[in-house]
């Protein structure tokens, strides 16, 4: 009976001890708590769409950063974080909790409706996964919100130097107070033309101790396209002086603007957290002030007839390949635009016709910064017909100077190409031809001898045969593939595996090829499958796990280490929030096709001898 009573006591302690673990357990998952919203939906074509996941939490968890699939419509430009904590005192106890905020910013590339997938976050050794929302694209914003500065705007449009760090304070009502820490606007001008580029620089002045800065928000308004000018990694101050002090001044960040409109146009608002020191830390909520500028709009006297729509500021040059060819080649004629001015806004001149004359469209290759800044090469081919001298037809370029307010002109200067005759031999082309063209008699007819249909001169004859030798072809196709999974397994997995490769690297290329930089995610994914696949490793494993199986799998130190630095290079550029220039992809594939073409040459050694 003793017995009965002690096994049940240990019974009932054990259920209690269970139930205390289940109850801990699920306590600790009521204690996080993830989210996504996004700042604007439905959302304007001149908007930026800002994707935020939320997670927070009564501890400090450790998150796995959240990545963002390719998603319709919407295109990458940068991703940043900030973390915060909120502590409370209730009945004299203490709570705290952690909130840690993920926001990607994407720009919208046509009208249409798409869908941001649930997204996947690991923290701690859990998973979860926040709601699916779909955004739809308009191509103007409803309501008329943003069509007005407000009345009580002070007037922005004083002198000032945004560059010399003095001569600012004219775009503010009062100078800052002593010890406070303020965010500071600067466009390079306060009057511009429609579609004159402008650049705006965002800075941070401060007395105090600045140890992190996180931007919060960039708030778009209508009249304008944007592009990133120049974006640093961290915070590099430099002393300047403002109304007889001295401040500590960092760049955030230089946009460029394009007006699309005329009137006053206000330019983009910054947010930020800044963490600062004075005695103690604290998190000070920072916007940068409302600032407007004036675009005109294009003067109509001395308009030329074509004018391409391009402004600036530009020295045009040309070039000529040759001027001196034989008949049958062809010679190139570079037109070269260096400056600043809307690059993406205009479209490039084309010669007028010329008889013995053929003339492509140019050959565009740029050299820009933010698509305002930097050089445009021009090249067009030209071929002569026919032997003789040839002058080159007009080609003029026109262009809208902001500077001189008028409007220019560049013609090309008159140029002579020599044509001589081609090579003898292309004279004996025609050489063996006859003069005149053969000509067959009727065949007689014969009705004593009946028709007869010959199987092979006829449609469904071949249609038939090319059905049966495509039926063989699959057979066979499939019955090797059948045997060959059956025989030999771990080449019937190498074949797999190169399919899979094939596949991602595909997608890679195409992506390196429009100087995408989703290249390195795709390169990063397609060429770990095709290993894990190769070397029979699981794809649960991360890819440091995975390469130490590589190197478990007695792989050249060479190969495995040129792999190591691809794939670092290929998380630095990921994440990176500046844009990666297309000659560097362009490296980067031919360094990961290398990689690939090594690991397809390798015989899985290790996993044979198993």
């Amino acid at each position: 009976m003793n017995k009965a009573i002690n096994g049940g006591k240990k019974v009932s302690k054990t259920a209690l001890l269970i139930c205390l673990i289940l109850l801990l357990a699920s306590s600790a998952d009521a204690d996080i708590n993830v989210s996504a919203k996004v700042n604007s939906n439905p959302l304007s074509l001149n908007e930026q769409l800002h994707y935020t996941i939320s997670i927070s939490s009564e501890n400090r968890v450790q998150i796995t950063e959240p990545k963002l699939p390719n998603i319709p419509l919407l295109f990458f430009r940068n991703m940043f974080t900030s973390t915060s904590m909120r502590s409370t005192m209730v009945n004299f106890k203490l709570s705290s909790s952690y909130i840690y905020n993920y926001t990607f910013v994407m720009s919208p590339t046509k009208p249409g409706k798409t869908l941001i997938p649930s997204i996947n976050i690991k923290i701690g050794n859990r998973s979860y996964a926040t709601s699916a929302i779909e955004i739809e694209i308009v191509s103007t914003p409803s309501g008329n919100a943003y069509n007005k500065a407000p009345q009580n705007a002070y007037d922005p449009f004083g002198s000032y130097d945004p560059f010399s760090g003095s001569g600012f304070g004219d775009w503010y009502d009062s100078p800052p107070r002593a010890g406070e820490t303020f965010l500071a606007t600067f466009p390079e001008k306060n009057s511009a033309f429609l579609g004159e580029p402008i650049v705006v620089s965002y800075y941070l002045y401060t007395e105090q101790g600045v140890t992190s800065l996180n931007l919060t928000e960039e708030k778009d308004f209508e009249g304008y396209g944007k592009e990133i000018f120049e974006q640093p990694e961290q915070l590099e101050f430099e002393t300047v002086s403002f109304r007889g002090r001295r401040y500590k001044r960092s760049l955030i960040k230089r946009t460029a603007l394009i007006p699309n409109r005329s009137g006053k146009i206000q330019i983009p608002l910054m947010k930020a957290n800044v963490r600062v020191f004075d005695f103690s830390y604290r998190t000070l909520q920072l916007s940068t002030p409302a600032i407007y500028i004036d675009i005109q709009s294009l003067p109509e006297a001395g308009k030329p007839e074509n004018f391409s729509g391009a402004i600036g500021t530009f020295n045009i040059a040309e070039e000529l390949s040759s001027q001196s060819i034989s008949l049958g080649e062809a010679v190139n004629f570079g037109l070269n635009i260096n400056g600043k001015g809307n690059f993406n806004q205009f479209i490039a001149p084309l010669f007028g016709k010329s008889p013995g004359l053929q003339i492509s469209a140019p050959l565009v290759t740029d050299n820009l910064k933010a698509g305002i800044q930097g050089r445009r090469n021009l090249i067009y081919t030209i071929i002569p017909q026919e032997k003789g001298s040839y002058v080159l037809p007009a080609l003029v370029f026109n262009w809208f100077d902001p500077v001189l307010k008028a409007y220019r002109s560049y013609e090309i200067k008159r140029t002579e190409i020599n044509v001589k005759p081609a090579n003898v031999f292309s004279y004996f082309t025609n050489f063996f031809q006859r003069g005149r063209a053969l000509k067959f008699n009727d065949l007689l007819s014969d009705k004593r001898f009946a028709n007869t249909t010959i199987l092979v001169h006829t449609w469904w004859y071949w249609l038939l045969s090319c059905a049966v030798l495509v039926c063989l072809g699959i057979s066979y196709h499939m019955a090797r593939k059948r045997n060959l999974r059956f025989s030999d397994p771990l080449l019937y997995a190498d074949f797999r595996a190169a399919k899979i490769l094939k596949t991602h690297l595909q997608a890679a290329q195409d992506a390196a090829r429009n100087g995408n930089k989703d290249f390195y995610c795709l390169a990063e994914t397609g060429i770990m499958r095709f290993l894990a696949e190769k070397f029979k490793i699981s794809n649960r494993l991360s890819n440091p796990e995975k390469l130490q199986q590589l190197a478990e799998a007695q792989i050249a130190a060479d190969l495995l280490d040129r792999l190591k630095r691809f794939m670092d290079s290929c998380e630095r550029q990921r994440y990176s929030p500046i844009e990666t220039d297309p000659v560097i992809i362009e490296k980067d594939l031919a360094i990961l096709t290398t990689i690939v073409k090594d690991f397809a040459m390798l015989k899985n050694k290790s996993a044979r001898k198993k």
